[in-house]
């Protein structure tokens, strides 16, 4: 049916490379229309603009100090928000989630 995006899960596994960028410095290198999604509904949740300063949400338990830097790609979102958010941005074909944290 036209809208409905089906996933399939591979476990412990992950895409190598390919990661569309979503910090507010390297999103525009994105083509216009996926940069102007990713502003909207990705760049707010990129986990080292939410949490790096403040860690009160709920989302940044997925946060990793130390691991997540101003250029990092990881967003703090639970998968199903991932998802929802890879089927709005053209071009994407997936996502890497960790198992049990909103990452």
């Amino acid at each position: 049916a036209p809208g409905i995006t089906e996933w399939t899960t591979t476990e412990s596994s992950y895409c190598p490379g390919g990661n569309t960028e979503v910090s507010p410095s390297t999103v525009g290198t994105n083509s216009e229309e996926v940069a102007a999604v990713l502003r909207a509904q990705a760049t707010p949740h990129q986990c080292y603009n939410l949490c790096s300063v403040s860690s009160s949400s709920p989302q940044c338990l997925g946060f990793l100090p130390g691991v997540d830097a101003p250029n990092s790609t990881a967003l703090c979102l639970p998968v199903s928000s991932c998802l929802a958010l890879c089927a709005a941005t053209p071009g994407c074909s997936g996502v890497d989630a960790h198992r049990t944290l909103p990452r």
